[in-house]
């Protein structure tokens, strides 16, 4: 059985081929998964394109100019209503940051929060450990 060296080449180019093809898929949904956190930000901006379209069509057929007052009207409104919510809870987390750091860390709320739900989580297993006759360890 003779195999030809023509055939070898073409097998070989296919192979290589093939194998292009499957590094680039795998690549393609890695970086598909990488970016999947930004895909319903990505389509809910371009539901709301197509929601503002009509309105910035009919502000911008009076003039020539208008267009680019609407698109910059547009872009500052947008960079305004999302820097707001970041400014404000970046001042918020600064004024409770500020306020654990003067009081101390056993005097917030976060540490109370979780000091009582370790302490119920304890007197629940502790009661489940008696009823069950096992020696707790966690009371000590």
């Amino acid at each position: 059985m003779k195999i030809s060296v023509e055939k070898l080449l073409a097998n070989s180019k296919s192979r290589e081929k093939g194998v292009k093809i499957f590094i680039s898929l795998i690549l393609g949904i890695g970086f598909l998964y990488l970016f999947s956190p930004f895909i319903g930000p990505l389509l809910l901006s371009i539901v709301f394109a197509f929601a503002i379209e009509p309105t910035l069509s009919s502000f911008s057929k009076k003039k020539v100019n208008r267009l680019r007052y609407g698109c910059l009207f547009l872009t500052s409104v947008a960079i305004v209503l999302a820097s707001a919510p970041l400014a404000l809870v970046s001042m918020v987390s600064y004024s409770e940051l500020n306020h654990i750091s003067a009081e101390g860390l056993n005097h917030s709320f976060l540490y109370q929060s979780f000091h009582h739900t370790r302490a119920l989580l304890i007197s629940a297993l502790d009661s489940v450990s008696q009823d069950l006759r096992i020696k707790s360890a966690f009371t000590p």
